[in-house]
């Protein structure tokens, strides 16, 4: 077997790890439970799939959305690690066979969401494989403190009780105190378990806040002043269209991305984007997830996030090369109040949530005491239309609904139109014999898809009309015709937002609604409301100061770089006490050690601030290092 160096050179390219990657990936490799904390951009996903790819077996890999499913199966598959996924879309027989392959075959991961864990299929099948490690991907949606939190990871628990000699590896980009005990304790962590945590402080990005009233020009002379490539984040649809427009009019080449344009024309947009060929992406936040393009110099928020957890995810997208880069909000007084408002909006009456569920059922066309498991075509701007719904209503009770486990909907879901053979190579020739006007196109299908007999290939309709001398509606018309004679299974391409039904459809009067949840999820909302306020507002704390005491991480130093300290440092009188605070510890330290908090206790925050900001200078020319809590002289 390779050794984790082995591996990461042949399949990914590098020399050596990150800190703290390698201790990760020993301690799971020695069979215990872990939890990788890492900040967005950290290299998480390393972190599971080398230990899975020394040790013998399959992985499986939890995680909640099908978009971050289908981009870590193809970067694998990109570097010749054979993985897969099953996700809502998926035939039944597609379902099967991938399972069979998991089993039966050389498949090294296998991808999954927490609603499939449980079926009875999955469980059957799942128990004829040789698993090697549960590995847990964005962990904190297991925890009600999470900003993200999904009761169906709480099932991880119940599965991995099934299976209680095989490790788990938990990772996640944002986790407070609170959601890091939450999830050792939901995921029967075992004794040995550790947790690995690299602070969330980003050297190279500064962080930068403006209360602007005209956000526009603001913004087109900020993207002109730092060249590089930029994501302009904001929360409405429309608006990112106009946006990029506007750009595109003061000589500045934008594109723009949100979940109702077809996944063909996000997916042009985006390589667009990532080529370099437009400088600037407009999008709402579902755009970024399982994007790694290190060379984004600029995000800049038009639009404040709803929490700090995804503001930190956001602005994260930015330097991943270890270059300077920025992250930059713009706000108005009416973009605070709007966040205030959502606080209300928040709350939808548990009888309007009854009300919507039905409405939604009715254009599905779901008959009482049926649907489950069934995925379904989903239009919200038509639904909302037909059924008089707001927007953000509609979007509310769909995520009220998947928190109480009675559906789930995903807009970001697209399925390649793709075919497998249903019956033997001799039946096939026996076939092609009886019916000449198809033997050529099946023997241009033999030739362009290799291992038609046993799996679903995906289908190329260009390549496939060019080596048949047919036009693609041709094509489509001979793959129709393949499929009614029970040749082989043919689905055409899928590209529509979907709902996945988790129990059959029932009255409004026999809808459990579990209230004391929904007051749970509302406090937290408004804790994380306010804190993203604070983050905007806070015209005295350093912003990543700001960030990581969020985090837990109490320790920390002004980062001399945000708009707050160079605010700072360029008022002389706080030039000057900094100064006079690097002669003051200096002589200090050559008597003994420094407790930071015992050092700050009683200081007025304008002293804190020069205290820190000192020691931050000692520190970055060598002259003192920190250990834990206490400062000592740089020997």
């Amino acid at each position: 077997m390779l050794t984790p160096h082995d591996i990461l050179k042949k399949y990914y390219g590098f020399d050596a790890f990150r800190e703290p990657q390698e201790s990760i990936i020993t301690h799971a490799m020695q069979g215990k439970d872990t939890l990788a904390l890492l900040p967005t951009g950290g290299g998480k996903s390393i972190c599971f799939q080398i230990p899975a790819l020394a040790i013998e077996g399959i992985c499986i890999v939890v995680t909640p959305l099908i978009a971050l499913m289908k981009d870590q199966v193809l970067q694998l598959r990109k570097r010749n690690i054979a993985a897969v996924a099953i996700f809502s879309g998926m035939s039944k027989s597609e379902i099967d066979i991938t399972l069979d392959n998991c089993i039966y075959g050389a498949i090294k991961f296998l991808y999954v969401s927490p609603e499939r864990l449980l079926t009875d299929i999955f469980l059957y099948r799942a128990s004829q494989m040789k698993i090697n490690f549960i590995a847990v991907d964005e962990a904190h949606c297991i925890s009600q403190w999470g900003y993200d939190f999904r009761p169906s990871y709480l099932r991880i628990a119940e599965f991995r009780e099934r299976m209680p000699a095989i490790p788990i590896i938990a990772l996640t980009a944002s986790a407070t105190g609170h959601v890091i005990d939450d999830i050792q304790s939901k995921l029967l962590f075992n004794e040995n378990n550790k947790i690995f945590k690299k602070s969330f402080f980003r050297e190279n990005l500064s962080y930068v806040v403006y209360h602007e009233e005209d956000k526009i020009k603001r913004m087109i002379h900020i993207i002109k002043k730092i060249a590089g490539s930029t994501i302009v984040y904001l929360r409405n649809r429309k608006q990112c269209e106009d946006i990029s427009r506007i750009l595109n009019q003061n000589n500045i080449t934008a594109t723009y991305y949100h979940a109702g344009m077809s996944m063909v024309d996000r997916t042009t947009k985006q390589e667009h984007w990532i080529e370099n060929k437009v400088q600037v992406m407009v999008a709402t936040n579902a755009f970024g997830m399982g994007i790694d393009k290190p060379d984004v110099r600029l995000v800049l928020h038009l639009a404040p996030s709803e929490s700090l957890e995804e503001y930190y995810q956001e602005a994260g997208r930015a330097g991943r090369d270890g270059k300077k880069a920025y992250a930059v909000m713009l706000y108005q007084d009416a973009d605070t109040e709007e966040l205030i408002n959502r606080i209300t909006n928040y709350i939808v009456a548990p009888d309007v949530v009854r009300n919507v569920y039905q409405a939604i059922c009715n254009y599905l066309g779901i008959a009482m005491a049926s649907g489950k498991d069934i995925s379904y075509p989903f239009y919200i701007d038509e639904f909302n239309k037909n059924f008089d719904q707001p927007y953000y209503r509609t979007l509310r009770v769909l995520k009220i609904l998947a928190s109480q486990e009675y559906l789930i909907y995903d807009d970001n879901v697209f399925l390649a139109p793709r075919f497998q053979v249903l019956i033997t190579a001799q039946q096939l020739y026996e076939f092609q014999v009886a019916q000449p006007s198809m033997d050529h196109f099946i023997k241009v299908l033999l030739r362009t898809y290799p291992g038609v007999f046993n799996h679903f290939v995906k289908i190329k309709y260009k390549e496939l009309s060019h080596a048949a001398r047919m036009t693609i509606d041709e094509v489509k018309l001979k793959f129709e015709y393949l499929h009614k004679s029970n040749i082989i299974e043919y689905l055409p391409m899928q590209d529509t937002p979907r709902i996945t039904m988790l129990q059959d459809r029932m009255l409004e009067r026999d809808m459990i609604l579990d209230h004391s949840l929904l007051n749970w999820q509302h406090k937290q909302y408004q804790q994380r409301i306010y804190a993203i306020i604070n983050f905007m507002t806070n015209n005295e704390q350093c912003r990543s100061e700001n960030l990581l005491k969020y985090y837990d991480e109490l320790d920390t130093f002004p980062c001399g770089k945000c708009d707050i300290c160079l605010q700072y440092k360029h008022d002389v009188n706080f030039q000057k006490e900094v100064n006079k605070c690097i002669i003051l510890i200096s002589n200090l330290l050559r008597e003994k050690r420094i407790e930071i908090h015992a050092y700050l206790e009683g200081m007025t925050k304008f002293q804190q601030q020069t205290t820190m900001t000192a020691i931050r200078i000692l520190m970055d020319e060598n002259k003192i290092k920190k250990t834990g809590s206490f400062i000592d002289l740089q020997k």
